[in-house]
This record gives C-alpha cells, sequence and structure tokens, in this order.
C-alpha cells in the first residue's frame, strides 16, 4: 500500500499500533459481558442466531477433522440435511478457527469471533483511509472507528458475525480502484479475484452489497472526473476479467452447490422478507447508543439485531455541513450520492414512518424482483451509508486538521475567519454527533446447561451408529435450540432431526423457511408444551409417531428433567411411545425398536 503523502511504501508505526490496541479493546468492551464467562452467558437479545453459530463453528471443526464436505451437512435437519453454502456457514472464519474451536469449545471460539471481527473491520479502514485517502493518522482513526463501530454494527454484532466481519471489504475496495493501473492488470485482477473468493466465503450478501455500492459511487464520481475514468478504462476492464477468471473456477462448485444442490433454496423467508428501515430510525439512536432508548428502538425497528440506520440528527446535520463544505471534491460528492441512495434503497418497497405504512413505494420495489437483489434484506443496505458516513468524517477531520493553526485560516473554504478557532470547533462539532452514538456493552443472559446426559456422554450407549438420531422433545427453531446447543458441545457427534437454519419448504415449491415444516408428532408435542394438558392418544397418533421416528431414524427421544412442562410432555410420551426412563437429568424413551 502507499501512502497519499508520498506514494512510498509504509511501515506499521507506534501510532497505527495504538490504533489497533484501540479499536480492540473497543470491541473487549462491546463484548466484556460475554468474555467474562464465555462458556456460561450468550448475547440475551438474539439467543437463536448465538446457538446457530456455536454450531456453525463445531460445524466448520467437524469438516476439518473428519474430513468432511464443509458446503453441505447431514447432521443437522436429518435426514434432508442442510445446505451450508446457502447459510451462514462463514467457512473463511470458522475453518481458521477450528484449533480454538477444539481446544476450547464453540463458546469461546463464537466470542473470539466476534471481538475479532468487530475490531478487524474498523483496523481495515483505518489502514485504507491512513494510507491511501486522508493524512492525519488521527483522522483516520475515527473514520475507522465509526466504520467499525457505527450503531448498524453494534445491533449486528449481536451474533451476526457473519455481517460485521467486514475487514476484508475497505482492502476489497481499495484493489478495485487499483485496477485502473496500466501495465498491471494481472497482478491487480488476481488479488480482486481472490479476495472476492475469501469474502463469498464470510459473507455474499454483503460482496454483492458493495458491488452494488461500487457501481453507485463510480456512477457518481465518472461525471466529475471523465478524462480519468477515460483512461482507466481499458485496465480496468482487463483487470475486471482477470478477476473473473480466478475467481470463477474457485467458486464454480460451492455456487452451484448453494443455488442447485441439495436443500437449496430461492427467495427469503416471508417473515423477514420485508424488513426495511423507519424513516423515523435516521435522526433516532439505536438501543445499545450512549443516547439510545429501547422503546424508541422497539417501536421503529425489527428488533435489537436490526437497527442499521439509527445515526442520530446531529451526524445528520453534520454530514450536510460536511458535503457543502466539501463539495468540490468529487469523491466528497460521489460518496455523499452513494450514501444516500443507499439510505433510500434502505426503506425497502414500502416507506414507512414511525412503525406505520405510509403507502409511499420506495426506490427498491424497481429492483426486489430481480435475481439475487430478492435474497437481500434491505433494512441492512444502511450499513453503507454507515460506512460512507464514516469516510466522510475522516476526510473532513483531514481537511480541518489542515488549517493553519496560527490564523485560524480555512483553506478548504477559501475564506479568511480571523481569530475562529476552526479546528476546535470542528472536533467539537464531531464529538457532539458522535458521543451520543458511542456503544454500550451488548446485555447477556445465563446459557441453559446441557444435561449431563450429553456432557458426560452417557447418550452413547443408545446413539451406537452414525446416521441415527438424538430427538430432544420438543423441537422447533423458536425456542431455546436446545438440540442444536447439546450438539454443539459434543462436537456435532450425533445427528439432530429439525434445526435452525434457512431452506425450501417441502410443501410449497418456491418458498424458504426457517428450519422446516414439523411433522405431526412434534406439532402434538409442541402443543402439549403450549397448553400443559395431555391429548387424547390413539392409535393413528401412535402410527405417525412410528413413522416420524423411522424417518428421523430415531435412537433415542428426550426431554430434559428440568422442562418446566416435563411432566405433561413425559405422559404424553408414554402413551405415544412406551414408558419413559429416567436417566441422569433426562427423561428418555429408547426407541431403537419402534424407528427400525
Amino acid at each position: 500500500m502507499t501512502s497519499p503523502a508520498d506514494g512510498a511504501p509504509r511501515r506499521p508505526t507506534p501510532a497505527d499500533l495504538r490504533a489497533v490496541a484501540g479499536y480492540l479493546a473497543g470491541a473487549v468492551f462491546v463484548f466484556g459481558r460475554l468474555w467474562r464467562d464465555p462458556a456460561g452467558q450468550l448475547l440475551s437479545d438474539n439467543l437463536q442466531d448465538y446457538t446457530q453459530f456455536e454450531w456453525v463453528l463445531a460445524h466448520a471443526a467437524r469438516s476439518v477433522t473428519h474430513l468432511e464436505n464443509p458446503l453441505i451437512t447431514y447432521r443437522l435437519n436429518s435426514p434432508d440435511g442442510v445446505n451450508m453454502m446457502a447459510n451462514t456457514s462463514m467457512l473463511g472464519a470458522t475453518v481458521p478457527l477450528t484449533p480454538v474451536t477444539l481446544l476450547f469449545g464453540p463458546a469461546v471460539a463464537l466470542v473470539l469471533l466476534l471481538t475479532l471481527a468487530l475490531a478487524g473491520t474498523a483496523t481495515a479502514w483505518y489502514c485504507v483511509l491512513s494510507r491511501h485517502v486522508v493524512r492525519s493518522r488521527t483522522a483516520a482513526f475515527v473514520g475507522g472507528a465509526f466504520c467499525g463501530f457505527a450503531p448498524g454494527m453494534i445491533s449486528h454484532a449481536n451474533a451476526h458475525p457473519n455481517l460485521i466481519a467486514q475487514f476484508l471489504l475497505p482492502l476489497l475496495l481499495w484493489r478495485i480502484i487499483r485496477l485502473r493501473e496500466p501495465g498491471r492488470s494481472v497482478r491487480n485482477g488476481l488479488v480482486v479475484g481472490l479476495l472476492v473468493v475469501y469474502q463469498a466465503f464470510l459473507n455474499e450478501e454483503l460482496l454483492f452489497v458493495t458491488a452494488l455500492a461500487f457501481a453507485v459511487f463510480l456512477a457518481a464520481y465518472a461525471p466529475c472526473r471523465p478524462a480519468e475514468i477515460r483512461q482507466a478504462v481499458r485496465p480496468f476492464l482487463r483487470g475486471i476479467a482477470v478477476a473473473v477468471a480466478a475467481a470463477v473456477p474457485l467458486l464454480a462448485y460451492p455456487l452451484w452447490v448453494q443455488f442447485f444442490g441439495p436443500q437449496h433454496y430461492h427467495g427469503l423467508p416471508a417473515v423477514v422478507a420485508h424488513y426495511s428501515a423507519d424513516l423515523a430510525s435516521f435522526p433516532a439512536y439505536s438501543r445499545a447508543s450512549l443516547a439510545g432508548h429501547a422503546e424508541i428502538s422497539n417501536r421503529i425497528a425489527q428488533g435489537p439485531t436490526e437497527e442499521n440506520a439509527f445515526f442520530g440528527w446531529p451526524l445528520l446535520a453534520l454530514a450536510v455541513v460536511i458535503v457543502i463544505w466539501l463539495r468540490r471534491e468529487p469523491v466528497v460528492r460521489a460518496l455523499a450520492v452513494t450514501g444516500g441512495v443507499f439510505a433510500l434503497f434502505s426503506l425497502g418497497s414500502s416507506v414507512v414512518l414511525n412503525g406505520q405504512e405510509t403507502g409511499i413505494r420506495g426506490p427498491w420495489w424497481l429492483l426486489e424482483q430481480l435475481p439475487v437483489f430478492d435474497l437481500v434484506l434491505t433494512a441492512r443496505l444502511a450499513l453503507v451509508t454507515a460506512a460512507s458516513l464514516g469516510i466522510l468524517l475522516a476526510i473532513s477531520l483531514d481537511r480541518a486538521l489542515a488549517v493553519d493553526p496560527a490564523g485560524f485560516v480555512d483553506r478548504a473554504l477559501a475564506v479568511d475567519p480571523p481569530g475562529v478557532p476552526v479546528r476546535l470547533l470542528w472536533w467539537g462539532a464531531v464529538l457532539a454527533a458522535l458521543l451520543p452514538l458511542a456503544p454500550t456493552p451488548l446485555p447477556v443472559a445465563d446459557r441453559p446447561a446441557v444435561p449431563h446426559f450429553i456432557t458426560a456422554g452417557t447418550w452413547r450407549r443408545y446413539v451406537q451408529h452414525d446416521d441415527q438420531t438424538l430427538v430432544p422433545m420438543p423441537l422447533g427453531w423458536w425456542g431455546e435450540l436446545n438440540e442444536m446447543r447439546w450438539a454443539a458441545q459434543q462436537r456435532l457427534e450425533f445427528r439432530i432431526p429439525n434445526g435452525y437454519f434457512l431452506g425450501p419448504d417441502p410443501l410449497v415449491p418456491g418458498q424458504t423457511l426457517f428450519g422446516t415444516r414439523q411433522p405431526p408428532t412434534s406439532e402434538l408435542i409442541l402443543e402439549v408444551e403450549r397448553s400443559d394438558l395431555v391429548p387424547a392418544i390413539g392409535d393413528s397418533e401412535r402410527q405417525q409417531a412410528r413413522a416420524d421416528l423411522r424417518r428421523w431414524n430415531a435412537a433415542i427421544v428426550v426431554v430434559p428433567a428440568d422442562n418446566p412442562h416435563v411432566q405433561v410432555l413425559r405422559r404424553t410420551l408414554d402413551l405415544l411411545l412406551g414408558t419413559g426412563q429416567l436417566v441422569d437429568d433426562v427423561w428418555l424413551w429408547d426407541v431403537r425398536n419402534l424407528s427400525g
């Protein structure tokens, strides 16, 4: 990389190391409550995704140690399996963390992944900003801090490591810009191609959104520098051709698995397909910000993990001032257009204000039916707006710090305000905009205990073949996901039916579900738990239970003894499967003779 000052390579300085340490300290602060007891606590605002990513880490470790195909698994949702390439498997991070997962468990590995993702993203933006965009490391530090710790990023830090692990994106964007260099098309193209491949194994949604954002930025920048763009077209296109040639062979099989392999799906589940940013969220503060209020957030966001556009009115006002002040700079204008376009896109196909439909169509309705576009949660497009704001903050601070401190002359404005401390005033404005957005530690809850029956390995007496399943009751992805937590704790040594994942609806072609449709026996048990009543059980229910057990190839059915509904669940399962037995701290039904 080259410095914006002299174009020469630059080694890390003490200031760079302090910046990285500061970002790491900030990430540890955000996840501080988790770090106190990773094995005993989890993030309370997103129990399901937290459990899912622990399972994903265990899946990656098993894929490495057992040399299994990591793109497809049959250890979840057995016997149909799960298309891991079409889910958030995050193999680009979970596979390298295999030693941590094996040595310390998936709980520790997940906290480490979340921490490094947040700090790494801020660090990557700092590196690109300090070397290629601004001269001031202080300005780069502030810009990197906002890009890495923006309210949307902290919201997704609630167990969305795939969305906060953005450390490749600033590097990818800079390398794409370098494709314009003449005579280096092959080298630059290969680097871009390999970065694209790696990012595809971190998060494809972010890769697609980044490509879309670059296209919008380029469309806004090109009219400002037509001669520069004309000169760069040929080397840029040659570099893109090399990048495509490098990436396609490496991604061909994974993408085939994703879009045509077992358990592939199209589109998003109906429950999240229309998640969009509320127009009222832009001047508001998220619940995880210093000035945030959960009541306001609950009214104008789809939950703690999707508060993407909570920028606060002072920052929005400051952004307007920056754009007016530096409007002569093409990069500033292009960033303003990019951030504004993606803010509009994040409103979705129908604009919502204070939780109410306005009847006004958002610009996304023109794109939402296109392939790939239909997989995007529009609320998350505001993350591009956040990155644009972070870069604008860095540029504005860089220009303010370049003001002559003796005469307080603002060269960028081409005016001479004698006696006015421009630097001090600008620092005050930036701090006033950013301090209310400062993140607070994320809330945690005690982790439900894994039964001793599981941790002691007693289950191995019953699940004696690799294709058999252990069936915790009741099943269902919306609960505590006992089956996935237990399996992850045991390094996926046993298979489980159902689970939390994205997959096709087996009854409605073209529709996508979280998990899968519950078979009749599972629905019956769920109703027992909801009603706390034992239903009438006849021969038809017993026959259906046998059919479901055979399909799962179940070895045992298990209910934790501390389940608050254990009495009605036990009596119901006794009527369905025969008398169960208390083994360690679970009620157990050995169903090998029924499922075989």
